[in-house]
């Protein structure tokens, strides 16, 4: 299994530049990567993670959470107070509507999801578990989890008809397995994500994960990969 890993890494690697990768050319693709997930259908689907994700605080207090809740209040309060009897809204009431939607989509945009629990936490919560106390979890083990379900759902989305590779490449991009502790857990999430950056055309970031996986691997030839 490792030696198929690293033969695929090493087979990737050919096909891009054979010098080291430095910082302008990982910083180019980072902004591309940025641009290739920075459109409408995505941010909706970020704002319903969000959405789940954020109800599973339990400071209601808590400033993020303060912040994304008074947004998404707004909208909902707007669309209560249309007259569901008219057959159409008003320029007035259309406009308070898309000025809403503006500034939920921007606080959306620059909102990283990852400040709140777990999604798998979040769909718990809305079934009856108790909700997170963000202060008395582990941030090694939050970050662990939320690296794992962002790795699965980027493997998830590329079967679906709707959503496909750039749902995936958004789940792909807020993996961080750098800052995972070192284990086969890591080396395999940095394979999932080199792979997902190298079919989208991200080459220097792939290679950047990818040098890193071949590295450790190296280093740890009696390590069994799951």
């Amino acid at each position: 299994m490792k030696n198929l890993i690293l033969l695929i890494c090493i087979a990737l690697l050919a096909s891009c530049s054979k010098e080291k990768t430095d910082e302008v050319l990982l910083g180019l693709d980072k902004q591309k990567l940025e641009e290739n997930i920075n459109y409408d259908k995505i941010v909706f689907y970020k704002f319903a993670k969000i959405a789940i994700r954020s109800n599973a605080v339990l400071d209601t207090n808590n400033t993020d959470y303060q912040k994304f809740s008074s947004q998404t209040r707004n909208i909902l309060n707007t669309m209560h107070q249309l007259d569901t009897n008219k057959k159409s809204i008003s320029v007035v009431e259309a406009l308070q509507l898309y000025n809403d939607y503006r500034k939920v989509k921007k606080l959306v945009k620059n909102t990283d999801e990852d400040i709140f629990p777990g999604l798998i936490q979040g769909f718990n919560v809305l079934y009856g578990a108790p909700k997170i106390d963000l202060k008395s979890v582990d941030p090694k083990e939050k970050i662990r989890i939320q690296n794992i379900e962002h790795a699965i759902l980027s493997m998830a989305v590329l079967t679906t008809r709707d959503l496909g590779q750039p749902f995936a490449l958004y789940e792909c991009s807020k993996t961080q397995p750098e800052l995972l502790d070192d284990s086969e857990i890591k080396t395999l999430l940095e394979f999932i994500r080199g792979f997902l950056f190298f079919g989208n055309n991200l080459f220097y970031l792939s290679e950047d994960g990818l040098s890193r996986n071949i590295k450790w691997l190296d280093k740890n030839e009696n390590v069994p990969l799951p």
